[in-house]
């Protein structure tokens, strides 16, 4: 039973062991996690519902005593309770880097969260180099979304998405996450910075925050990042989080096809065609022998 001096609320920011707090009536609360969470191993995150303490009514201070259960936790970025992810990258500089995207796909399909790509700044390719990026994903299941930083084209389409849910923006640093997220507010702008000298994206966004479009509508700016893994996922199992490649793997000769070496594999053959993307399951391959590598090791241990 919640007492009267315990609120509820959600987690909007955390910095160095401090959160912000924020409640149903839109008041922010300073808080600190009692040292139990510390003792079980249990870290707050951004997005987290807790109930907390007041200490200082008039100070807005508190203690968070208790994290309700999670319906999803990501470790990066590291927030919890998210709807989906609109995962972004780059039609410009930075180049898109196909074989993480991949891997950061895998990973929110791996967590049963639904994803949407925003390919940014096309208005700095050519529209051949924009259909030949977007074609590496055809004929899969991700919604595919083109974005110009010099236009608001599209907004009305984005804030249906965002509405109702809380929505993750995750990618790269420098792929323009701020600048999209600016768009939708006219207070509280996200810090936007020019890339460094060889192309890479410099980090304007340095921690999760939870920015409210409205009460119900929340986006999470996230800061950049240029690596992803995970070891929850096994080289026998990848081709299931690949929409394209599971919806077709009845149509494969072989029961428990890998779509790699076997002969009469669906797949491939569709791959051959132009269907699916040469280009994403040649780095499906790749990635599918980094796994068969890393399961060998564990086998070992």
């Amino acid at each position: 039973m919640i007492q009267e001096t315990r609120q509820k609320g959600r987690i909007q920011k955390g910095i160095a062991g401090f959160y912000e707090v924020r409640t149903e009536n839109e008041i922010i609360y300073q808080c600190k996690a009692k040292g139990i969470f510390r003792k079980n191993k249990q870290v707050p995150l951004v997005g987290d519902f807790v109930a907390f303490e007041i200490l200082d009514e008039k100070e807005k201070k508190g203690n968070i005593v208790e994290l309700f259960s999670r319906k999803n936790e990501l470790f990066r970025p590291p927030i919890a309770n998210v709807d989906q992810v609109f995962l972004f990258s780059s039609l410009s500089s930075p180049r898109t880097n196909f074989s993480l995207l991949d891997r950061i796909l895998i990973f929110f399909t791996y967590q049963n969260i639904p994803v949407s790509i925003i390919f940014n700044k096309e208005d700095m390719v050519s529209e051949e180099e924009k259909n030949k990026m977007f074609a590496y994903y055809r004929n899969t299941s991700y919604p595919i979304w083109g974005n110009s930083s010099l236009s608001n084209e599209n907004k009305k389409e984005h804030l249906a998405l965002l509405k109702g849910k809380t929505t993750a923006f995750v990618g790269v640093s420098g792929v323009g996450k701020s600048t999209f997220t600016n768009r939708f507010f006219t207070e509280n702008k996200q810090e936007t910075g020019a890339l460094s000298k060889n192309q890479r994206g410099k980090q304007t966004t340095r921690h999760s925050e939870l920015l409210y479009i409205d009460q119900e509508s929340i986006v999470v700016d996230t800061p950049g990042f240029s690596f992803f893994s995970f070891t929850e996922i096994f080289a026998q199992d990848l081709a299931s989080y690949y929409p394209e490649y599971q919806e077709k793997k009845q149509d494969c000769h072989f029961l428990g096809c890998v779509h790699v070496h076997e002969p009469k594999c669906k797949i491939k053959e569709m791959v051959a065609q132009g269907i699916f993307s040469k280009e994403r399951y040649q780095n499906y391959c790749k990635l599918y022998e980094e796994r068969r590598l890393a399961d060998q090791m564990k086998g070992k241990k």
